[in-house]
């Protein structure tokens, strides 16, 4: 059996870790930034993007931050991604292969790490939270979970596979969603809060609606197959599921977000970013 390395002394991690702040959706102008990329993802850090040729880039600057006004140009970093997902001090992404990948050795002192650790295993998507826990998909919409991933072992120890089938998942501060090969939404009970116990949770259960992706952080975002942008409210621990979808403008191929700050690509690959209030 192999031993993957963990924190040397688990006394020292950040056991638990607090929520973001409640925000209300997206209803300010949107802004555009330059560069092309089919896929964006925003975490604590910074943001990440890959583009049609899985070139890998990190917004300069933006480590720690959703926004910073200081922010650099767009800067390349090594290797090649189809998708990826930031979380804090780590990023996690697959290649054309379905091979799996999480970038080690990101800090704010060197906020674009210093390499890529393959991960056992082949997935066409993966998602990563900010508290470290992993979850993906594979090419034939299986559904695993990555056991023994957190901020204090970032890449895990083994992959459990979990009933249902799914062609994107999210993972974040709602929980675990995810939307399947006929644009059905689910949320998986028992996840909401990302907790530090990292639990499989109980079940799926089905939301109204149709997406064709979907984003869990502070709020829950989807894009559908018409590229209209929707936000779920009345997602609470209490109904952690939410009630009800809410359009906003604009169009988008995918979404992302963190806290109050959304980041979506559209069907020409620009790169678009909104405040909420």
């Amino acid at each position: 059996m192999v031993f993957k390395y963990h924190c040397l002394v688990w006394a020292l991690c950040i056991i638990t870790e607090a929520l973001g702040q409640t925000c209300q959706p997206a209803t300010t102008a949107w802004s555009r930034l330059p560069g092309a990329l089919k896929h964006v993802s925003v975490g604590l850090s910074g943001v990440w993007g890959v583009n049609v040729h899985d070139n890998i880039y990190y917004r300069g600057n933006s480590y720690g931050e959703e926004e910073s006004a200081t922010c650099a140009a767009w800067q390349q970093i090594g290797g090649a991604l189809k998708q990826l997902d930031v979380g804090k001090n780590v990023v996690w992404g697959v290649n054309s292969n379905d091979n799996i990948y999480y970038r080690q050795g990101i800090s704010a002192t060197n906020p674009t790490g210093t390499g890529w650790a393959q991960v056992s295993g082949a997935l066409k998507h993966v998602s990563v939270s900010q508290n470290g826990h992993v979850w993906g998909v594979n090419v034939n919409d299986n559904i695993y979970h990555r056991i023994g991933a957190s901020n204090c072992n970032q890449g895990g120890d083994s992959w459990r596979q979990i009933g249902g089938a799914l062609k994107q998942i999210s993972v974040g501060n709602s929980g675990v969603w995810g939307v399947n090969a006929g644009d059905n939404i689910y949320h998986r009970v028992g996840t909401y809060g990302d907790l530090p116990s990292d639990p499989d949770g109980t079940g799926w259960r089905q939301v109204s609606g149709a997406l064709k992706y979907i984003s869990s952080a502070d709020m829950v975002y989807g894009v559908n197959s018409g590229d209209a942008i929707y936000y779920r409210g009345g997602v609470t621990p209490a109904t952690p599921w939410g009630s009800t979808w809410h359009q906003i403008g604009g169009a988008a191929k995918q979404v992302e977000s963190l806290s109050c700050l959304v980041w979506v690509v559209n069907s020409s690959d620009n790169i678009w970013k909104k405040k909420t209030d």
